[in-house]
Protein backbone atom coordinates (compact mmCIF):
# COMPACT_ATOMS: atom_id res chain seq x y z
CA UNK A 1 0.00 0.00 0.00
CA UNK A 2 3.05 2.74 0.73
CA UNK A 3 4.42 1.90 -2.55
CA UNK A 4 0.90 2.39 -4.39
CA UNK A 5 0.83 5.61 -2.24
CA UNK A 6 4.17 6.99 -3.41
CA UNK A 7 3.47 6.44 -6.95
CA UNK A 8 0.11 8.08 -6.34
CA UNK A 9 1.88 11.19 -4.94
CA UNK A 10 4.16 11.46 -7.50
CA UNK A 11 1.71 10.96 -10.40
CA UNK A 12 -0.31 14.42 -8.39
CA UNK A 13 2.83 16.14 -8.77
CA UNK A 14 3.76 15.08 -12.37
CA UNK A 15 0.10 16.39 -13.00
CA UNK A 16 0.64 19.97 -10.87
CA UNK A 17 3.87 20.51 -13.04
CA UNK A 18 2.44 19.85 -16.50
CA UNK A 19 -0.16 22.66 -15.60
CA UNK A 20 2.70 25.29 -14.94
CA UNK A 21 3.44 26.23 -18.59
CA UNK A 22 5.42 24.80 -21.10
CA UNK A 23 8.50 24.60 -18.75
CA UNK A 24 7.07 22.39 -17.23
CA UNK A 25 6.55 19.62 -19.86
CA UNK A 26 6.59 16.26 -18.95
CA UNK A 27 8.63 13.85 -21.17
CA UNK A 28 9.69 10.22 -20.44
CA UNK A 29 13.21 9.63 -20.31
CA UNK A 30 14.12 8.33 -24.16
CA UNK A 31 12.00 11.61 -25.19
CA UNK A 32 13.98 13.92 -22.98
CA UNK A 33 17.31 12.69 -24.21
CA UNK A 34 15.83 12.89 -27.89
CA UNK A 35 14.62 17.03 -26.84
CA UNK A 36 18.08 17.21 -26.23
CA UNK A 37 19.66 15.90 -29.02
CA UNK A 38 17.49 18.00 -31.53
CA UNK A 39 19.22 21.16 -32.82
CA UNK A 40 16.26 22.85 -33.19
CA UNK A 41 16.33 23.65 -29.29
CA UNK A 42 19.61 25.08 -28.86
CA UNK A 43 20.88 22.65 -26.21
CA UNK A 44 23.75 20.91 -27.92
CA UNK A 45 26.56 22.70 -29.52
CA UNK A 46 29.66 21.14 -31.66
CA UNK A 47 32.85 21.86 -33.45
CA UNK A 48 35.94 20.19 -35.22
CA UNK A 49 39.54 21.05 -35.06
CA UNK A 50 42.65 18.82 -35.79
CA UNK A 51 40.47 15.83 -36.40
CA UNK A 52 38.73 16.28 -32.81
CA UNK A 53 35.04 16.38 -32.68
CA UNK A 54 33.94 18.49 -29.54
CA UNK A 55 30.05 18.62 -28.08
CA UNK A 56 28.90 20.45 -25.85
CA UNK A 57 25.09 19.65 -24.55
CA UNK A 58 22.81 20.62 -21.71
CA UNK A 59 22.27 17.92 -19.24
CA UNK A 60 19.01 18.30 -17.59
CA UNK A 61 19.22 17.66 -14.06
CA UNK A 62 16.01 15.61 -14.27
CA UNK A 63 18.41 12.77 -16.04
CA UNK A 64 21.15 13.31 -13.05
CA UNK A 65 18.14 12.72 -10.12
CA UNK A 66 17.01 9.55 -12.27
CA UNK A 67 20.29 7.70 -12.54
CA UNK A 68 21.08 8.26 -8.66
CA UNK A 69 17.12 7.79 -7.66
CA UNK A 70 17.77 4.08 -8.29
CA UNK A 71 15.84 0.35 -8.84
CA UNK A 72 12.16 1.17 -8.60
CA UNK A 73 12.28 -1.32 -5.37
CA UNK A 74 14.02 1.44 -3.72
CA UNK A 75 11.98 4.42 -4.47
CA UNK A 76 10.76 7.23 -2.39
CA UNK A 77 9.23 10.95 -2.95
CA UNK A 78 11.41 11.99 -0.31
CA UNK A 79 14.29 10.40 -1.74
CA UNK A 80 13.52 12.33 -4.92
CA UNK A 81 13.16 15.48 -3.12
CA UNK A 82 16.57 15.77 -1.73
CA UNK A 83 17.91 14.53 -4.85
CA UNK A 84 16.39 17.60 -6.88
CA UNK A 85 17.44 20.28 -4.19
CA UNK A 86 20.78 18.48 -4.78
CA UNK A 87 21.12 18.89 -8.27
CA UNK A 88 18.55 21.59 -9.07
CA UNK A 89 21.30 24.48 -7.84
CA UNK A 90 23.59 24.24 -10.76
CA UNK A 91 23.33 23.71 -14.26
CA UNK A 92 25.06 20.88 -16.62
CA UNK A 93 26.78 20.00 -19.75
CA UNK A 94 28.11 16.70 -20.89
CA UNK A 95 31.26 17.54 -22.74
CA UNK A 96 32.65 14.64 -25.36
CA UNK A 97 35.81 14.55 -26.79
CA UNK A 98 36.20 11.74 -30.14
CA UNK A 99 38.17 11.36 -33.21
CA UNK A 100 37.20 8.62 -35.93
CA UNK A 101 33.95 8.12 -33.81
CA UNK A 102 36.32 6.65 -31.20
CA UNK A 103 37.61 7.94 -27.30
CA UNK A 104 39.77 10.63 -28.67
CA UNK A 105 42.70 10.15 -26.12
CA UNK A 106 42.78 6.58 -27.25
CA UNK A 107 43.70 8.30 -30.85
CA UNK A 108 46.59 10.48 -29.99
CA UNK A 109 49.48 8.40 -31.19
CA UNK A 110 51.30 7.32 -27.75
CA UNK A 111 50.96 6.09 -24.61
CA UNK A 112 52.45 9.15 -23.11
CA UNK A 113 49.99 11.51 -24.71
CA UNK A 114 47.25 9.62 -23.84
CA UNK A 115 48.74 9.65 -20.33
CA UNK A 116 49.02 13.20 -20.15
CA UNK A 117 45.39 13.35 -21.06
CA UNK A 118 43.90 11.24 -18.68
CA UNK A 119 45.74 13.34 -16.12
CA UNK A 120 44.22 16.65 -17.84
CA UNK A 121 40.86 15.54 -17.61
CA UNK A 122 40.58 13.94 -14.46
CA UNK A 123 41.92 16.68 -12.22
CA UNK A 124 42.63 19.52 -14.07
CA UNK A 125 39.85 20.94 -16.37
CA UNK A 126 38.77 23.34 -13.50
CA UNK A 127 42.02 25.51 -15.46
CA UNK A 128 40.47 25.13 -18.79
CA UNK A 129 36.47 25.69 -18.62
CA UNK A 130 34.33 28.64 -17.68
CA UNK A 131 31.32 30.38 -18.09
CA UNK A 132 31.04 34.22 -18.82
CA UNK A 133 28.28 35.89 -19.04
CA UNK A 134 26.72 39.41 -21.49
CA UNK A 135 27.53 41.22 -18.05
CA UNK A 136 31.67 40.36 -18.10
CA UNK A 137 31.52 38.36 -15.44
CA UNK A 138 33.45 34.57 -14.90
CA UNK A 139 31.82 31.55 -13.45
CA UNK A 140 34.37 28.68 -12.32
CA UNK A 141 33.73 25.26 -13.44
CA UNK A 142 31.97 24.49 -9.94
CA UNK A 143 32.87 20.71 -10.04
CA UNK A 144 33.24 17.80 -12.80
CA UNK A 145 33.58 14.36 -13.15
CA UNK A 146 35.53 11.99 -16.12
CA UNK A 147 33.84 9.02 -17.10
CA UNK A 148 36.53 6.60 -17.16
CA UNK A 149 35.58 3.74 -20.18
CA UNK A 150 38.52 2.64 -21.02
CA UNK A 151 37.96 2.33 -24.80
CA UNK A 152 34.70 0.74 -24.20
CA UNK A 153 32.61 4.31 -25.63
CA UNK A 154 32.29 6.64 -28.73
CA UNK A 155 34.14 9.97 -26.91
CA UNK A 156 35.54 10.15 -23.39
CA UNK A 157 33.04 12.16 -21.20
CA UNK A 158 32.97 14.80 -19.04
CA UNK A 159 30.08 15.70 -16.91
CA UNK A 160 30.47 19.54 -16.12
CA UNK A 161 28.35 21.69 -13.40
CA UNK A 162 27.89 25.07 -12.72
CA UNK A 163 26.21 27.26 -10.08
CA UNK A 164 22.64 28.11 -11.45
CA UNK A 165 22.49 31.61 -8.91
CA UNK A 166 25.32 33.41 -10.50
CA UNK A 167 23.52 33.25 -14.28
CA UNK A 168 20.00 34.47 -12.97
CA UNK A 169 19.64 37.47 -14.84
CA UNK A 170 21.66 36.21 -18.41
CA UNK A 171 20.24 35.76 -21.19
CA UNK A 172 22.81 33.75 -22.67
CA UNK A 173 25.62 31.54 -21.55
CA UNK A 174 29.10 31.01 -23.17
CA UNK A 175 31.32 28.56 -22.35
CA UNK A 176 34.24 28.32 -22.99
CA UNK A 177 36.96 25.75 -23.22
CA UNK A 178 40.94 26.57 -23.65
CA UNK A 179 43.23 24.38 -25.24
CA UNK A 180 43.46 21.28 -22.84
CA UNK A 181 45.98 19.33 -25.33
CA UNK A 182 43.66 18.36 -28.05
CA UNK A 183 44.86 20.87 -30.26
CA UNK A 184 41.78 22.07 -30.64
CA UNK A 185 42.66 25.77 -29.57
CA UNK A 186 40.34 27.77 -27.79
CA UNK A 187 36.91 26.58 -28.31
CA UNK A 188 33.33 29.01 -27.21
CA UNK A 189 29.53 27.38 -27.09
CA UNK A 190 27.18 29.93 -26.52
CA UNK A 191 23.72 28.62 -24.70
CA UNK A 192 20.25 30.77 -24.70
CA UNK A 193 19.82 30.61 -20.59
CA UNK A 194 15.86 30.87 -21.80
CA UNK A 195 16.51 27.12 -23.86
CA UNK A 196 17.93 25.68 -20.72
CA UNK A 197 15.22 26.94 -18.32
CA UNK A 198 12.85 25.45 -20.61
CA UNK A 199 13.97 22.02 -20.79
CA UNK A 200 11.04 20.11 -20.35
CA UNK A 201 10.70 18.19 -16.88
CA UNK A 202 11.02 14.34 -16.60
CA UNK A 203 8.48 12.48 -15.78
CA UNK A 204 9.83 10.26 -12.78
CA UNK A 205 6.16 8.22 -12.82
CA UNK A 206 7.24 6.80 -16.25
CA UNK A 207 10.57 5.45 -15.50
CA UNK A 208 11.28 1.87 -16.13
Amino acid sequence: MMKRNSWAIIAIVSIILSCCGSRHKLLDKRSLEGYIRQPKHGLIQEAEEEGIHVSLSVEPTGLLVAQEWGPSGKKDTAGLHKLEQKYGKNYYFLLKFSKNGKEAIRQLGSFARYSDMVQVLSFQMQQYVNITTPSHDTVQLNDYVFEQTYGMSNANTLLLSFPKDRMNKSERVEVNLAECGFGTGNLRFIFRKKDIDDIPELDYARLE
